[in-house]
């Protein structure tokens, strides 16, 4: 990392930290004053709307899981291990 990149992240953060210091906390309504959202789709729906996960097997979340929040997998089979003893 070059220093000029070192200097722009920290006068970033410093920015960031002055910011939050003389910058008030917006005000949060409670939770009795949230409107309801209707237009949330049903989470156990099926994607092609014939009908909804009825068992845990049925619900397919470790391809969503592995593609979009793990990412691509190391392929592990030509990974060579040297222990060397001291």
């Amino acid at each position: 990392m070059g220093f000029m990149r070192i200097a722009n992240n920290f006068l970033w953060s410093m920015t960031k930290n002055i910011l939050a210091v003389i910058t008030p906390p917006p005000e949060m309504p409670g939770y009795d004053q949230l409107s309801e959202c209707k237009d949330l789709p049903d989470p156990l729906a099926w994607s092609n709307g014939e009908g909804k996960v009825t068992h845990f097997n049925e619900w397919a979340l470790s391809p969503f899981i592995d593609k979009f929040l793990l990412g691509k997998k190391t392929d592990t089979n030509n990974i060579q291990i040297n222990v060397f003893d001291q």
